[in-house]
C-alpha cells in the first residue's frame, strides 16, 4: 500500500511541476569579443573558429600574416597561435639568428588581453626582446 501511494504521489509531482523545472539551461556564451590569429593548419584552425563561435558572442578568425595591429581595437581578446614549424629553416644552423616580425606589432604599442597559443610566447620573446626562449 505504502509503495502505490508514494508511485501515485511521485507521478502526481511530476505531472503537476512545469516542463522548465525538467529543463536544463542552454550554457551562455561569454560577454567577450575574440579575435583568432590563425596559423597555417586548416584543421586546427577550423576546431578553434568553431569553439569559440560556441562559446563567445563574438568571434572573428584570420590568417596571422593578414592582421594589422589596429585591428585589435574591435575585440576584447586576441588569440595569439604560432607554430615553430613556421619559422623554423632547415638550412640554418640550430642557433643561427632567425628575424622575424611580430604579427602584433610593436610591444610598446600592444595593450589588448592576449592568449599566446602554441609556441607563440617563444616565438614573440625574439621579436619583443622578453624572456621567453627558457624551458
Amino acid at each position: 500500500m505504502r509503495v502505490l501511494f508514494f508511485g501515485f504521489l511521485f507521478g502526481w509531482l511530476m505531472t503537476s511541476l512545469p516542463t522548465s523545472a525538467w529543463a536544463v539551461d542552454e550554457p551562455t556564451k561569454q560577454p567577450l569579443r575574440v579575435l583568432y590569429l590563425a596559423r597555417n593548419d586548416d584543421a586546427r584552425e577550423s576546431a578553434f573558429t568553431e569553439f569559440l563561435a560556441a562559446n563567445f558572442v563574438q568571434s572573428s578568425a584570420m590568417k596571422r600574416e593578414l592582421f594589422k595591429p589596429e585591428m585589435a581595437a574591435a575585440y576584447d581578446v586576441v588569440l595569439l597561435d604560432w607554430s615553430q614549424m613556421e619559422i623554423h629553416d632547415p638550412s640554418a644552423q640550430w642557433d643561427a639568428a632567425r628575424n622575424y616580425p611580430s604579427p602584433l606589432g610593436d610591444r610598446a604599442q600592444w595593450s589588448t588581453p592576449t592568449v599566446l597559443l602554441g609556441s607563440a610566447g617563444q616565438i614573440l620573446a625574439g621579436p619583443w626582446e622578453t624572456i621567453g626562449g627558457a624551458g
